[in-house]
C-alpha cells in the first residue's frame, strides 16, 4: 500500500470518527440556529490476492526450480514457499458500488525466476474487468530469461474469468473471482501450461473510508446566544475513543513499561538453517522470535526515539561453520531515520575464527506505523534491508536484501488519563457503557450498563489438532547406493575407500538417523529428513564423492530421494552442488499408523541429475540398490489446555505457528521446502564398476 493511501485511509478512520461523534451533539443543537451543510466524501483502499496455480508454484519453489520472487511497486508475496500468494495494491482514487460492480485496477510488480534465470517473468498492474458476474483479468508482463531475448508483451487478457460474486457490506466488500482459464495470450509467458488451463481463484479485499467536511468546525457544537462571545460547553457525555492509526507517534497521555519485539530475522534463512542445524533463543527470547522490552523503560509516544530489547537467537548449521548469534535488539531513531541494531558475532566463512562485531546496524528500517488502541500500542515499520555492515555476519545476503518485517508490540503501564473539561458538572458513571451514550435536547444522557462480571471472563478458545498431520521425532534410513560402486572404490583399480561422518556402514547400506519431518497419515505424503555423510576417495584423490543429508518427498507409494552433493572435477577443484534430487523410488510394504512409519522399496532408478552428482559412472535410469526406513511420529500440534491456543511446530520441532485457526497446521506443513540447486556434471576418471 502508498504511503498516500495509508494517509487517506487514516484521514477516513478519523473522519468517520467525527461523522459518529457529531451525530449526537448536533442533535442537541438548536433548531433556532444557523444550519450548516456537511459534506462527505468516499476512498477506497483495498487489495487483490492470487496465486497463479498452486501446482505452479509447487513445482516453482521445489527442489528442481529452485524459484525465488521479488516484489515492487505497491506488491508483495506473502511467503516465500508454494503457499505464497501475490498481493496488488488498489490504485488510488478508484469507487465501487458493491450492487453493480465496475472495473478495478491494481499496482505492483511481481518478477519469477528459476532454473538459473532460465525461467524469469515478471507479472504487473492487474486490472480486474468486470461484465456482470463473468470478467477478465488483465496483466502487463514481461519476460527475461537468461541468455534469451526479452520481450515486453504490454497489457494482456491473462485469464478469463467465469464468476465474479460480491460479498460483505457496503463498507468492506469482498471480491471472489472463480473459473480463471488462461488465455492464448499468456501462454508464453507460463510456457508449461496450455490456453484454457485451469488457474487459481483469486480474492480482491475492499474497504470504502467516508469522510465528512463541516464548512463551520464549530456550528455543530455550539448555540447562539445574545452575546456573541459566549460559546456553549460541550455535552458532559462523550462517545467512547476508536483506536487511532498513524504514521508517525500520536500524542499519548499514556506511559509504556512492557512489550516485546517480534522479528523473525529472514523466514527463508531459518528454514534453511533449521533444516540443516539448529535455532535456539534463550535469555527471555521464545518462539520464532519475541524479544521482550528490556526493563527500566517508561516509553512516551511523544518521544520515541529508541527501544531496547533482551534476548538472543542462536544460529548453528553444517557442523557449526555457520554459527550466528544476534543479540540484546534495539530500535533506533538515528538522523531521523530508523535502525534495528544487535550485538552480533558471526564465524567467519573465509578464516573460521568467530568474530565479534559488537553493536552493530543489522537492518535499515522505514515506513513507520504506531497503532493506538485502549492500553496497547503496535508499531510496525514497511520495510526493512539489511545494512552493509550485516552482510559478513550473515556471509550469503548482499546489503538491501529484504528482511521481515519487525513488530513491535507495547504495552501500558498505567490506564489512560483525560484531561478535565469546563462545563456542567456531572457525576461519572462507575462502569463504563457498552454502547456510545444517547442525548436528546433537555434530557442528561443515558448508558446501557456494562456486563456482568462473570459475562467478562475469558473464554476458552476453541481449538482442533489434526492428528493426521505430524511430525518426525527419530528414525533410520538405509541405503547401500549401489553394490557395483561400493565393490569398485574399494578395488585396487580405485584404490579408495570413505569416511562416515554421522552415517554408518553395515558391510552392505549406509544408515542415517532421522533430523525431522513432517509426515500427514492420511493422505500419506510428506518430507522425511536424515543426517550424516559418506565421503568417497579413490584414484589419489581425482575421485572425489561426498553424499549427505538424505531427504525422502514421499507421495503414497512415490518417492524421491535426494541428498546433498559434493565432488571434484578433473582439475581435482572441489565444489558444493547442493541439494540434488539422486533417484526416483517406488515404495513396498508401507506401513502407517498414528505413532508410526516404515517402508521399504521395490525400485530406486537414477536421475539424470543424479547421474551426473555421481560422476558420470552410472546413467540415467540405472537400478540403484533398494532402500528401507522409518520414522516416530507424533502430532506437530497441539492445545492449551488453559487458553485454547494452537500451537504448530514445524518440521523439526520448532515452534512454527500459535493461534486458532487451524489451518496453521497446514501452513507449517510447506514451511520447510528444501533449497534446491542445479546440478553440474562431475566428470570421472577410471573405469567404470
Amino acid at each position: 500500500m502508498s504511503s498516500s493511501l495509508k494517509d487517506r485511509l487514516i484521514a477516513g478512520i478519523a473522519g468517520l470518527s467525527v461523522l459518529v461523534g457529531g451525530l449526537a451533539v448536533a442533535g442537541a443543537a438548536s433548531a433556532d440556529g444557523p444550519q450548516t451543510k456537511a459534506s462527505a466524501t468516499e476512498t477506497l483502499d483495498g487489495s487483490l490476492s492470487w496465486g497463479i496455480k498452486q501446482t505452479f508454484r509447487n513445482y516453482f519453489w521445489g527442489p528442481y526450480a529452485d524459484g525465488a520472487t521479488t516484489a515492487s511497486g505497491g506488491a508483495s508475496v506473502t511467503a516465500n514457499d508454494s503457499s505464497g500468494l501475490f498481493t496488488y495494491s488498489l490504485a488510488e482514487g478508484q469507487s465501487f458500488d458493491a450492487a453493480n460492480p465496475s472495473d478495478l485496477t491494481f499496482e505492483g510488480s511481481v518478477n519469477l525466476t528459476a532454473h538459473a534465470g532460465a525461467l524469469n517473468f515478471t507479472l504487473s498492474d492487474p486490472v480486474l474487468d468486470i461484465t456482470g458476474t463473468t470478467g477478465v483479468l488483465k496483466l502487463t508482463a514481461t519476460t527475461d530469461p537468461a541468455g534469451g531475448t526479452p520481450t515486453n508483451y504490454g497489457q494482456i487478457s491473462f485469464a478469463t474469468i467465469a464468476n465474479i460474486t460480491v460479498t460483505g457490506d457496503e463498507l468492506t466488500p469482498t471480491i471472489t473471482a472463480t473459473g480463471l482459464a488462461l488465455t492464448a495470450e499468456a501462454v508464453p509467458i507460463l510456457q508449461s501450461y496450455g490456453a484454457g488451463t485451469v488457474l487459481d481463484d483469486l480474492t480482491v479485499s475492499l474497504t470504502k473510508t467516508v469522510t465528512t467536511v463541516d464548512p463551520d468546525p464549530t456550528a455543530s457544537a455550539t448555540t447562539p446566544t445574545d452575546d456573541p462571545t459566549a460559546t456553549q460547553s460541550p455535552s458532559a457525555s462523550a462517545t467512547p475513543s476508536t483506536p487511532t492509526t498513524s504514521t508517525s507517534p500520536t500524542a499519548s497521555a499514556q506511559t509504556y513499561d512492557k512489550g516485546a519485539l517480534n522479528w523473525g530475522i529472514k523466514s527463508t534463512f531459518i528454514s534453511y538453517v533449521s533444516r540443516f542445524g539448529t535455532v535456539t533463543a534463550g535469555d527471555g527470547a521464545t518462539g520464532a522470535f519475541s524479544f521482550p522490552l528490556a526493563s527500566g523503560q517508561d516509553i512516551d509516544l511523544d518521544d520515541l526515539t529508541s527501544l531496547a530489547f533482551t534476548g538472543n537467537v542462536h544460529l548453528s548449521a553444517h557442523d557449526g561453520v555457520l554459527d550466528i548469534t544476534l543479540s540484546n535488539l534495539s530500535v533506533v531513531q538515528e538522523e531521523g531515520k530508523w535502525v534495528l541494531k544487535a550485538t552480533a558475532s558471526s564465524r567467519s566463512m573465509g578464516t573460521g575464527e568467530m568474530v565479534e562485531y559488537g553493536e552493530i546496524v543489522i537492518a535499515e528500517l522505514d515506513g513507520i506505523n504506531v497503532a493506538v488502541d485502549d492500553d496497547v500500542a503496535t508499531i510496525t515499520f514497511a520495510s526493512a534491508v539489511l545494512s552493509e555492515a550485516a552482510v559478513p555476519v550473515f556471509g550469503s545476503y548482499a546489503a538491501g536484501t529484504e528482511m521481515d518485517l519487525p513488530a513491535i508490540t507495547l504495552t501500558a503501564a498505567t490506564a489512560p488519563t483525560t484531561e478535565p473539561t469546563e462545563g456542567p458538572t456531572t457525576s461519572a458513571p462507575t462502569t463504563a457503557p457498552t454502547t456510545a451514550p444517547t442525548t436528546t435536547p433537555g434530557n442528561t444522557a443515558s448508558a446501557t450498563p456494562a456486563p456482568s462480571a462473570s459475562s467478562s471472563a475469558t473464554d476458552v478458545k476453541e481449538c482442533t489438532v489434526d492428528t493426521a498431520q505430524t511430525r518426525v521425532t527419530s528414525g533410520s534410513f538405509s541405503w547401500g547406493i549401489k553394490s557395483s560402486f561400493t565393490t569398485y572404490i574399494r578395488s585396487s583399480i580405485a584404490n579408495g575407500g570413505w569416511t562416515l561422518s554421522g552415517a554408518t556402514w553395515n558391510g552392505s547400506n549406509f544408515g542415517f538417523s532421522a533430523s525431522g519431518g513432517l509426515y500427514n497419515t492420511s493422505t500419506r505424503t510428506g518430507t522425511l529428513y536424515y543426517t550424516g555423510s559418506v565421503h568417497f576417495t579413490g584414484h589419489d584423490g581425482v575421485l572425489d564423492l561426498t553424499m549427505s543429508n538424505p531427504t525422502l518427498k514421499i507421495s503414497g507409494n512415490s518417492a524421491t530421494l535426494s541428498m546433498i552433493v559434493k565432488g571434484s572435477d578433473m582439475a581435482g577443484t572441489v565444489t558444493n552442488y547442493g541439494t540434488v534430487a539422486i533417484a526416483n523410488v517406488t515404495l513396498s510394504n508401507v506401513s502407517v499408523s498414528d505413532s508410526k512409519l516404515s517402508y521399504s522399496s521395490s525400485s530406486v532408478a537414477l536421475t539424470s541429475t543424479g547421474a551426473k552428482a555421481m560422476a558420470g559412472f552410472y546413467s540415467e535410469g540405472e537400478a540403484m540398490d533398494l532402500l528401507s526406513g522409518s520414522a516416530s511420529l507424533t502430532p506437530n500440534s497441539q492445545c492449551d489446555p488453559e487458553t485454547g491456543e494452537l500451537s504448530v511446530y514445524d518440521a523439526y520441532g520448532n515452534l512454527a505457528y500459535t493461534g486458532t485457526n487451524t489451518a496453521g497446521v497446514a501452513l507449517a506443513g510447506l514451511l520447510m521446502i528444501g533449497l534446491g540447486a542445479t546440478a553440474l556434471v562431475v566428470r570421472r576418471r577410471g573405469a567404470k564398476a
